[in-house]
């Protein structure tokens, strides 16, 4: 399935002097909301990288490309707990609880008494690939850059 098609017209230059190009696209993982997330500042889209097209006696494509997947993993069993919390108070005494609290300037430390795993549960996580190609071209040539998750079709035109 395509995910990217763009054409446009850029002076080429020595590898030093080219800017790369910034290219996403796909699906915008950061704004999907069941996904275990930590960077929250940022866009997560499904393909987001550079693509440099410079001249070295030939031309070169250089693409550093991060290629996103949402996946479905299980979640390994130390992962999963939930603790159950003994009561600190005057009612800790009247259930029977050891003294398991240590107090620190005002703070109470509550050690867990149990902890209880849940095995077999899932989520979903976004699984990170790097494409990193550098390939050398003949214009009017189409290249095929190849990749386990995608592949990438290029053409160089010389334009008068």
């Amino acid at each position: 399935t395509p995910v990217f098609h763009a054409a446009w017209r850029m002076p080429i230059s020595s590898k030093n002097r080219q800017k790369p190009i910034h290219i996403f696209a796909g699906e915008n993982f950061a704004l999907n909301k069941n996904i275990e997330n930590t960077d929250t500042s940022a866009d997560k889209w499904a393909i987001d990288g550079n693509l440099k097209i410079y001249l070295n006696h030939f031309l070169y494509v250089d693409s550093q490309l991060i290629i996103r997947k949402e996946t479905t993993e299980k979640i390994p069993e130390e992962d999963v707990v939930e603790e159950k919390i003994v009561p600190s108070d005057a009612n800790a005494a009247e259930l029977g609880v050891d003294d398991q609290k240590e107090e620190d300037d005002g703070v109470e430390i509550v050690e867990a008494s149990e902890q209880e795993t849940h095995s077999g549960e899932t989520r979903v996580v976004i699984k990170e690939m790097l494409f990193d190609q550098t390939r050398k071209m003949r214009s009017e040539d189409i290249h095929y850059f190849d990749h386990p998750m995608m592949g990438m079709i290029i053409q160089i035109r010389k334009i008068k």
